[in-house]
This record gives structure tokens, sequence and C-alpha cells, in this order.
């Protein structure tokens, strides 16, 4: 492929690809999006993708057709939940999981028809050969694989080139960091990696043998690893097993990378495996309907406790997917061609994946429609209590169909229908997810539950000279659930002081934490002007300052010095470098601005 067409075909769509992003970007950051410009602009970022990847030098019309066809699909059924989720097509309204899930299935959708659709170019084999799909679906890994790391080469250079310049004096830093820059730059940069990658054959197959050797090697250990994970877990008990939605995710995980290395080692062979190398694909084999089993478990103990969310609707779909991919590989190790039944059922699953992703962006399994129906049911059929029942979910997480449940409840006839009506009251009254906890009944039951961590001593509160002072900071929601989840859930040792040493007009309080024995994190609550509080820190990490290291005698020291009120305290003057319009501090992150916070 000469390099014009590598520019025209590849870059040039990759190039038009970036600028649409863009303006995606800005478009979801609005109030509304257009129905109109939210097609076009999926077509836009769909169709260069699809076309780069199957593009054949003696197909590249067809490639189009299927590209555009693809395109018209996503971007229909992406416009289509949108609009479920708002409740109309004329302004629709898009919460970040409905892009993310529109987003995923589209790519799903995507990845598994792109190697049917080029087995079916492929004349002289059956379309659903699986060689042919095997093959196509490893060189599309591959092609993508290429394209990203291509992607970081290129902001490496972008990088380089701004550290270049800026020793010149000259900073390119806020031209190009800007998405209108960086994102055309990017998917050029990838779409050209495709185009190169698939016009050296020879590149993509050499890739694909080095990289199905290292997984037919991976799988021996992990498959230790996992049945000695399962071991360990029937020994302990299953009480011990942690039942939250990442560690569900983390099973989920182990089972796609299981079944990733079974078939690195079985490839798109006939039955040609050595000995060896089948008893090890059945041993991970018989081990997956276990690492399900767990999985199956852990969510429905998360479900059994807080109920049906549209995450946990998507969750038991995954679950559910890669349980029957455990069923299915385990009965195949029962059997003597297992090699043939897995390829079998990689083709199968294929197609199911492909139709469940589809079904999810449509009102068969409509996530949000499945969680609102459940919910409200339970709480119709007195399974969950009104003082329970998440009324928040309905009303800033469910879109249309959220605030449409509510409005039915009002005149549902539960038998306790005012306490109903009331708790709906209140929901509608508020006006984001967080406003409750700046009422008068939240702050009060956060005061006394501070009080009552320093009481039992988990907290250790150095006596104040400005009660009114730090009552305020006690208001603070950010104060209460810094110290909740840096002393309290991870049982630290805290201490909070007091201290003027900064020479302000206002104290500031210093929030001491031992996290290890040889760790210590100190952050700084401060009073802005405006009355609003605020932890004065690392820019980049404002939850709190880096932690510095000692031996574990300092460490213990100082956090005796703090318990005693005795805190060296020594201000420092910070010296820093005019670049440009840029004030740079050495030894602080590039974007960390002084101006915003008080000067210590």
């Amino acid at each position: 492929m000469s390099p014009l067409q590598l520019i025209l075909v590849f870059a040039l769509p990759g190039f038009l690809q970036g600028f649409a992003l863009h303006f995606l970007g800005d478009a979801l950051d609005a109030e509304s999006i257009s129905f109109v410009f939210l097609v076009i602009l999926i077509f836009v970022v769909v169709a260069p993708v699809a076309n780069h990847l199957t593009t054949t030098t003696s197909k590249r019309g067809v490639a189009l057709v299927f590209s555009c066809a693809i395109a018209v699909l996503l971007a229909s059924l992406t416009a289509w939940t949108a609009a479920r989720y708002s409740g109309s097509f004329t302004a629709l309204s898009i919460n970040f999981y409905t892009v993310l899930t529109t987003s995923l299935c589209s790519l799903v959708m995507g990845v598994i028809a792109i190697p049917f659709f080029r087995s079916a170019l492929k004349k002289e084999s059956p379309v659903f050969s699986y060689a042919s799909l095997f093959e196509y679906s490893w060189e599309l890994f591959i092609c993508l694989l290429i394209a990203f790391l291509f992607s970081g080469l290129v902001t490496l250079i972008l990088l380089l080139s701004i550290g270049l310049f800026l020793a010149l004096g000259i900073s390119l830093e806020d031209l190009i960091f800007q998405s209108a820059v960086l994102l055309p730059i990017h998917c050029a940069a990838f779409g050209l990696a495709i185009g190169i990658s698939r016009s050296h054959v020879s590149i993509i197959h050499s890739t694909r043998h080095v990289l199905l050797a290292l997984l037919n090697a991976l799988l021996p250990i992990f498959a230790i690893i996992t049945a000695l994970f399962i071991g360990s877990a029937f020994f302990k008990g299953l009480d011990s097993l942690e039942t939250g939605f990442s560690v569900t995710l983390l099973l989920i995980t182990s089972i796609g990378l299981a079944i990733v290395l079974c078939n690195g080692a079985i490839r798109d062979s006939a039955e040609t495996l050595s000995t060896i190398s089948l008893s090890i694909v059945r041993i991970q084999a018989l081990v997956l309907p276990v690492l399900a089993g767990f999985a199956i478990y852990g969510l429905y103990i998360r479900i059994s406790e807080y109920g049906l969310t549209h995450v946990r609707v998507l969750s038991i779909l995954v679950v559910a997917i890669a349980s029957i991919y455990a069923a299915g590989y385990c009965l195949a190790a029962f059997t003597s061609s297992i090699v043939k039944i897995v390829q079998r059922i990689n083709i199968i699953l294929a197609i199911v994946c492909f139709f469940a992703a589809g079904a999810v962006i449509t009102p068969l399994l409509d996530p949000h429609r499945i969680a609102v129906n459940t919910q409200v049911k339970s709480l119709m059929m007195g399974q969950t209590s009104i003082d329970k029942f998440d009324f928040k979910y309905l009303r800033f997480d469910a879109g249309f169909l959220g605030t449409q449940a509510l409005a039915q409840l009002k005149n549902a006839g539960h038998d306790e229908q005012e306490a109903l009506n009331s708790a709906i009251a209140e929901v509608e009254s508020l006006e984001s997810h967080w406003d409750e906890f700046n009422d008068q009944v939240h702050i009060d039951a956060r005061v006394a539950q501070f009080y009552d961590w320093v009481d039992s001593g988990s907290v250790e509160l150095i006596s104040t000279t400005d009660d009114k002072q730090f009552d305020g900071l006690l208001r603070n929601a950010d104060f209460y659930f810094f110290i909740e989840s840096h002393c309290q859930k991870q049982n630290t040792r805290c201490v909070i002081v007091q201290t003027s040493a900064f020479s302000r007009e206002r104290p500031d309080y210093l929030v001491a934490t031992k996290s290890s024995p040889t760790e210590l994190a100190v952050s700084i609550f401060t009073q802005q002007a405006e009355g609003d509080w605020a932890i004065v820190g690392n820019s980049i990490d404002l939850w709190m300052t880096k932690p510095f290291s000692g031996s574990e005698s300092e460490i213990a020291n100082l956090m005796e010095d703090f318990s005693q009120g005795k805190v060296p305290i020594r201000t420092t003057t910070v010296r820093g470098i005019v670049v440009g319009e840029k004030v740079v501090f050495p030894g602080f992150e590039t974007d960390f601005d002084f101006y915003e916070t008080p000067t210590y």
C-alpha cells in the first residue's frame, strides 16, 4: 500500500474521527444533545474504525458498505438508548453509565461482527470456518494492540517535543494539550498504525505466534493458581470469601483470562495437541465452573442486600455468559474431542454475546427498566421497607423511567401511602445525591458520630481553643467523610490538632494518620475567605498529602508529639521560575498553583 493510500484510507478518516470525538465530548457535557447530532457523531466515530479493520486491497467497496452499516446500526441503537433514558427524542439526556454501557455493547458487537464479515468475504472457506474466524480475530486484536502502542509512542514524542521547546522558553503545552488537537492527532496515528500493520501481514502473523506461545506457557501456571485458590477457599470455608462487587469482577476476570489461555493452547488445531497440553486444558476447564459459582454467590449476596440497579443487571448478564462458557468448557473436558467442542462453543457463544450486547441497548434487556421494575415491585410487595428503599436511585440514576416510577408510586395504594408520599416528596426536593448531607438532621448526626469516635478513642482530638471554629469544620461533609475513610475504615491511628503556626487570621487543623509503622501522612484543613473548608495538599491528590516514611521509632515519636499537641512546624519560602506565562515551582507538579491555596 502506497504512502498516499495509507494517508487517505487510514490516517485522514482517523483525523476526522478525532474531531468527531472532540465535539461529542463537548456535547456530552451539555444539558441536552440533539438527536441528529448524536447519530451523525456516532456514525463518524464508528465508521472509520470499522473501515480500518475490514478493508482489504480488493474488497474496499464492500468493506466500506459493511462499516457504514455497522455504524448506522450502532448509532441508531445508541440514540434509541439515550431517548429511552431521557424519555424524549428531542432532547437526549445521557448519564455516564448510559454512555459507558452503549459504548461497551457497541464495541462487543463490532469486534464480534468483523471476523465473521471477513470470513464471509473469503469465498474458498465457509463463513463459520473456525480457522478463518480464529485468524481474523487475532489479526483484529494485534492490529488494535499495535495501534495503541503506536498512539502511546506518539504521546511520548509530543511530551518530548514540549520539553525541548520549553527548554528554549517556548511553551507549547497550552496549544497541544487540548482535545481539539490531541484527539485528531492520536486518532490519525491510530488509523495509520492499523493501515501499516494490515499492509504487512507478516508482522501480524509473527506477533500472533509469539503471543500464542506466551499464552501457552502461562496456561499451566494460571491453572495451578486457580486450583490452589479453590482448594484454599474450601479449606477456609466459603464464609471467609468476600462478596463485594470488586471480588465478583476479579472472579469474572479470572474466568476470562483462563478462557483466553485455553484458546492460546488450543488455537485453530484439529486435535493435534500433545497429551500434556490437553491435560492442562482439561484441568483449567474443570476449575472454571467453581470460579463461576463463587462469582454467582458473591453477586447474589450483593443483590439480596442492596437490590437491583442497572449496573447489577449488567453484572448478572456478564456473570451468566461467563458461567455458560465455564459450563461448556467443563463439559468438553469430559469428552475425547475437547478441541472441536471448545471451538464450536466459541462460535456459538460469540453469536450469543453479539445478540446479548444488542439486547442491552434495546428494550429487550434494558438495564434501567429491569432495575426500576424490580425495585418498585419489591417495595409494593413489602419485601423492602420504605425507610430502606433507595428513592435516590429512581430520582437521579434511572432517568425518565425512575421519574415516571416516582410519579406512579404517589398513587400506588401502598399500605403506608402517606409515609411513601412523604419519602418521595423529600427525595424530589433534592437537587443532587449529596444535598441531603447538608441538611440539619444529617449534620447533627455527623457531629454526634464524630464525638462517638472521639469517646471510643478511635480518633484522638487535642483540645481546641476555638470551639466555634471547630464546630464549623465538623459541619463540613468532606471533613467527616475524610475521617471516616482514612481513620475509621482503615483502622489507623488518627490525631486531630488545631494550629496557628501558619500565622493566619483563622486557625487550621492538622489530621495526622499513621497508615503503617513506618509511614505517616498529615493533611491540613483550612478555611477559605468565603467560609468553605478545603484540604490543602498535593494538587493532584487533594484527599491526603503524600505520606512520608521513616523508621518505626521516628514515626512513633512524631505521632506522640501530635497526640500531646507538640507539633513542630516550620514555614518555608518556595521560589518559582517564570517560564512564558506560567510559574514553575521546582519539586512540585507542573499544575500546582500556590495562588489557589494559602501560602505555607
